[in-house]
């Protein structure tokens, strides 16, 4: 979605709160890694079934098939995040708050969370082959899920210590500490989220490389 049209129907209409910063530059700093994510993921799933010709005929690590498309969108990534520069400083007159140690943080959680789900997703696709399909509507409905254009701090105001449990347990969830650290680096939020991106990063080392080891030697067969 444009993000003008995100902010005249979030911002403005629907009021969410942007924890007191610009709703545009607020959204467009969770957009930056969700954009990654998804694209990347939805890509990701598909790299062992589009390269099943090459699986068949010569044995490599199938997992660099993955883990190689996430990398080289690493390049998108950096030409995005110079956009949102440019918007802080052009259009609001904010220079950027970038520490480079607090942005490797969520960074590299996002790189981890990315590779794990799509060797999850890949493996998967190769012995059932829908997953490509609704794939793309999956991650659409995880966007709404998930604090892009709406901030972490509404559970906690809306529902007290209900909300602040339930965020506990939701920061396993890796996007949510990508997307709050992203925040904290590009906007100067003021704590960093250091205990959502820990959770985040124990989701993310277990998800997908287990799943992937344990049905890599079945791809041939399948593909």
């Amino acid at each position: 979605m444009h993000l003008t049209a995100m902010t005249l129907i979030f911002g403005r209409l629907a009021k969410i709160p942007s924890d007191s910063f610009p709703y545009p530059l607020f959204a467009l700093s969770g957009l930056l890694p969700w954009l990654y994510f998804s694209g990347t993921v939805s890509r990701g799933t598909s790299s062992l079934y589009s390269n099943s010709a090459l699986i068949t005929k010569v044995y490599f690590p199938r997992m660099y098939l993955p883990l190689s498309l996430a990398i080289s969108s690493l390049v998108d990534f950096g030409a995005t995040l110079l956009i949102f520069f440019a918007v802080a400083w052009f259009g609001y007159h904010r220079s950027p708050t970038l520490s480079v140690a607090e942005l490797m943080a969520p960074l590299f959680l996002l790189l981890m969370t990315v590779v794990a789900l799509s060797l999850w997703l890949s493996a998967l696709a190769m012995k059932y082959r829908d997953v490509r399909q609704f794939i793309g509507n999956l991650i659409q409905m995880m966007m709404l899920v998930t604090p892009v254009i709406w901030p972490l701090s509404l559970l906690a105001d809306r529902f007290g210590n209900l909300g602040a449990s339930f965020v506990y347990w939701y920061s396993y969830y890796p996007m949510v500490g990508v997307i709050e650290g992203f925040r904290h680096a590009l906007l100067g939020t003021p704590q960093a989220p250091w205990d959502l991106m820990a959770r985040g990063y124990a989701t993310a080392t277990v998800l997908g490389a287990a799943y992937f080891r344990s049905h890599e030697r079945e791809f041939a067969d399948v593909a």
